[in-house]
């Protein structure tokens, strides 16, 4: 029974005027669209028992007791040792998830006739069932773990249980090698992925007691779910409990859109809070943006000291920061991230790339978000979904690509030379274009017959889609998109495509045998790290020979500095989001030639060596070009700001700043 819940140029020079470009196009945030929400209602019904057991659940019997205190009698139920749990379903009447994050207030009345009576509390997103239900055997467990011991004669204890998915038949969700693992634990492992929190209480006295969560542990969804579980049993004995309440204490927050790649490294969740282990399988749903197309929903994380990743005794190390990820976990399948772009922009892609036990091969695919999430027909996890199609597809069709079908031949020819064999390389990634129809809601395309793809955009071939295949060996990381110059790594957002889709899979992976069985196949390898995909902001400089400059910048937090040299061509760097750039100019020391032909500085009257004389900088920025002259101290225009400063030795420094600058800036 379910029950609502209302509610990111040391220039130049003698008389010789500094030109200095800086297109910057400018976005409106960087940061994530979102909504909260609030209630204060207690989500419980009948959390008196006034009704009997209305409104609440139990795969045994629910026993509501009269209890006559005084003149009053009411209501109270009674937890009947060895009986299953009795619980409450909490949904949402608007039909939407309890975001991560939100975190509730709880509280019961509870007493007992006897001191060794306790009761529990169990608060989770799994429903109990069966005959002894889950929540009865993790009392079991629980006691035989003694926690009973760590409860005040006259108050609660709170400890955190982690299980195995439960089963509609009271039973557990074993996994692939779970079978001979223990069915609960108090730290979360491979298997024992459910998150609960339970609450022991207990009294030596006859009089109601309260117990309420502390106020610096309220209980805390770590995932979104669509409910919640709200269950009551006994630990041990028969206590009574009565006025139960949980109601909302501070709402999470739903990231809707971003306008660039998040979680890329894979830092998040962390590894080593879930599990002692050096790899997990996560649900989807513990995983912050990235989403999969396999019908298990899982998504493979590794750090350093997995062996299972690192084959040979090669070198254990992730390429960007501590942890990384498999393309595939268990199914051959498409790993995928949503991202806000901006219409007629262009965007440029990195990431590093490495084989698991020889050559593997992967494809990115970037296009258009589709009213239909990609997914696999009728939900079966051998059937390709829409971009394995799509990427079957170049495989078979090659001679559409005359200009890069031997770089694809290349690429295949050396994944098959050197399968299971220590092996470095890195490819010249290839890119094609491919058009196709609109996905429909089933896996397939909206189509009246089975030709998805062209090679040419047409009236029925309407949606554009980027695809760069890219193939590394397993002795060390490999990245692709690093460089400016790696043309293949931008991507040109077409006009009126305001959110598109940016989607791995795999294009060919070694096996880790080799008579693989057909749900292996590309299942493993193509591990994936440091991923980013941001807007490009083109943009130009120029200057005159005269001087030197200094560009300081922020990125990714870090206070960073490029240095400018007359002569040198323009310098590409980015900033974080909304960040504020300088650009410290101070001209060179006039110079002449001696007798001897020798290259002297030039000195005043009194022997002071000459400064070069700054004039000013043209500046660009949203398409405005200005002239900034160097005695507009204080300028306001654009926000651009101006100052200079005079050394102990009387050198002269000017420097010029922008704030609320985002993405990449070229000087």
């Amino acid at each position: 029974m379910k029950n609502t819940f209302r509610f990111s140029n040391r220039l130049f020079y003698t008389k010789v005027l500094i030109s200095l470009i800086l297109v910057i196009t400018m976005v409106t945030s960087s940061l994530p669209i979102a909504y909260a929400e609030t209630n204060t209602v207690n989500a419980l019904q009948n959390n008196s028992f006034d009704d009997g057991t209305t409104s609440w659940t139990s795969s045994s019997n629910i026993t509501v007791s009269q209890i006559k205190e005084g003149e009053v009698t009411n209501n109270a139920l009674e937890l009947t040792a060895d009986n299953n749990a009795v619980y409450q379903a909490v949904t949402k009447s608007d039909g939407k998830d309890f975001l991560q994050g939100t975190t509730f207030k709880w509280s019961l009345k509870y007493k007992s006739t006897d001191s060794s009576y306790i009761g529990a509390l169990v608060l989770g997103l799994n429903e109990p069932a069966g005959n002894s239900d889950q929540l009865r055997q993790m009392m079991t467990w629980l006691n035989g773990k003694k926690i009973d011991k760590k409860v005040p004669a006259d108050g609660q204890y709170t400890v955190v249980v982690y299980s195995k998915p439960f089963k509609d038949d009271g039973t557990f969700d074993d996994g692939k090698f779970g079978k001979y693992r223990a069915d609960f634990s108090l730290t979360p492992t491979m298997y024992c992925t459910e998150k609960f929190s339970v609450t022991l209480f207990r009294t030596t006295g006859t009089d109601w007691v309260t117990a309420t969560n502390p106020a610096t542990t309220p209980y805390t969804l770590n995932k979104d779910s669509s409910s919640i579980y709200y269950s009551l049993i006994s630990y041990k004995g028969s206590p009574l409990v009565d006025d139960v309440s949980f109601l909302v204490e501070k709402t999470g927050t739903v990231v809707t859109e971003y306008n660039n790649l998040q979680n890329g490294s894979f830092e998040n969740p962390d590894l080593t809070l879930k599990t002692s282990d050096v790899y997990f399988q996560y649900p989807q749903s513990d995983i912050p943006c990235w989403n999969t197309t396999a019908t298990d929903n899982k998504i493979e994380y590794f750090n350093s000291k997995s062996t299972h990743h690192f084959q040979y005794g090669k070198k254990y190390v992730v390429d960007n920061g501590n942890q990384a990820a498999e393309l595939n976990a268990e199914q051959s399948s498409t790993m995928y991230q949503y991202i806000k772009t901006e219409a007629g922009s262009q965007y440029k892609w990195n990431l590093s790339h490495r084989g698991r036990y020889g050559v593997d091969i992967m494809a990115l695919v970037i296009g258009p978000k589709q009213k239909y999430d990609p997914k696999k027909k009728d939900n079966q996890k051998l059937v390709y979904d829409q971009f394995m199609q799509m990427v079957d597809w170049v495989k078979e069709n090659r001679d559409y690509y005359p200009d890069v079908k031997a770089d694809i031949e290349e690429i295949e020819n050396t994944q098959s030379l050197h399968q299971r064999e220590k092996y470095d390389y890195k490819c010249k990634p290839v890119k094609v274009t491919v058009y196709s129809k609109p996905f429909d809601n089933n896996g397939s395309f909206e189509s009246d017959n089975e030709t998805y793809f062209s090679a040419t955009e047409t009236t029925d071939f309407s949606q554009k889609w980027d695809i760069t295949i890219i193939c590394s060996g397993d002795e060390k990381w490999q990245t692709y998109g690093e460089n400016d110059d790696d043309r293949y790594s931008y991507y040109d957002v077409p006009e009126g495509q305001d959110d598109s889709i940016f989607a791995f899979t795999a294009y060919k992976a070694t096996n880790s045998k080799e008579n693989e069985t057909e749900s292996k196949i590309n299942t493993f390898g193509n591990l994936l790290d440091g991923i980013n995909f941001d807007l490009y902001y083109p943009a130009s400089s120029v200057s005159f020979t005269g001087g030197d400059a200094v560009l300081t910048y922020v990125y990714k937090d870090d206070l960073s500095t490029s240095e400018l040299k007359s002569g040198e061509p323009a310098k590409s760097i980015m900033v974080d989001e909304n960040s504020t750039f300088t650009l410290d100019v101070t001209p060179r020391y006039s110079t002449t030639t001696d007798k001897n032909g020798n290259e002297v500085p030039r000195l005043d009257a009194e022997g002071h060596k000459i400064q070069n004389t700054f004039l000013g900088a043209y500046i660009t920025i949203g398409g405005i070009r200005k002239y900034y002259p160097a005695t507009a101290i204080n300028a306001t225009d654009n926000a651009v700001y101006f100052s200079e400063t005079v050394a102990e030795d009387g050198t002269i420094t000017y420097s010029y700043g922008q704030s609320n600058v985002s993405g990449r800036v070229v000087v």
